[in-house]
């Protein structure tokens, strides 16, 4: 009697087949991780942006006037290296995948963040100057790549607002 390997049923087909699905996926996905991340080369700007590199995916509030829908630029009751500082360490301590790019200027700060599921590059502009012995802040945040980022550039302008509002500043004023 020879030996003859029993035929795989049904089920078990569908198993395998699910099983190459999902490491197909799986690859897939990764290769689009690494090519976001590669995609997304960080951008040389030696200071704040004249303007949005595009008309979508930007909120600015701006010296030229450019605001987004309601919100206020603020006005900091201290001066411009308290308020660098609490602008770094908001960044990089509260904000998710948050890294602080070189800026050609003191009074600028560019931030690099990335969104949480696909590593989505977007960029956070920081201008500081001193405005009647305060520190007026300027802010524009933008995805490098695609043409919708869900509002996650306007959340996260929001509660950066948020947190300098909520926070008590040590009354030094600000001088240029």
């Amino acid at each position: 009697a020879r030996y003859r390997p029993r035929k795989a049923s049904i089920t078990w087909k569908i198993f395998i087949v699910i099983g190459w699905l999902i490491n197909v996926f799986f690859f897939i996905w990764v290769l689009a991780l690494v090519a976001i991340r590669f995609a997304g080369s960080d951008p040389r700007i030696g200071g704040f942006p004249e303007k949005c590199r595009k008309t979508t995916n930007c909120v600015r509030l701006a010296p030229d006037g450019t605001d987004s829908e309601g919100l206020i630029i603020p006005m900091l009751n201290t001066n411009i290296d308290q308020a660098r500082k609490i602008t770094t360490n908001y960044f990089l301590k509260k904000v998710t995948f948050a890294r602080a790019l070189k800026s050609n200027t003191s009074n600028v700060l560019h931030f690099r963040t990335l969104t949480l599921m696909l590593g989505f590059p977007d960029d956070t502009y920081i201008q500081l100057g001193c405005y009647e012995q305060k520190t007026r802040v300027y802010i524009q945040a933008e995805s490098r790549l695609g043409t919708d980022d869900f509002g996650v550039n306007r959340e996260r302008v929001e509660n950066f607002l948020f947190y300098l509002n909520s926070t008590t500043y040590d009354g030094q004023p600000c001088v240029s």
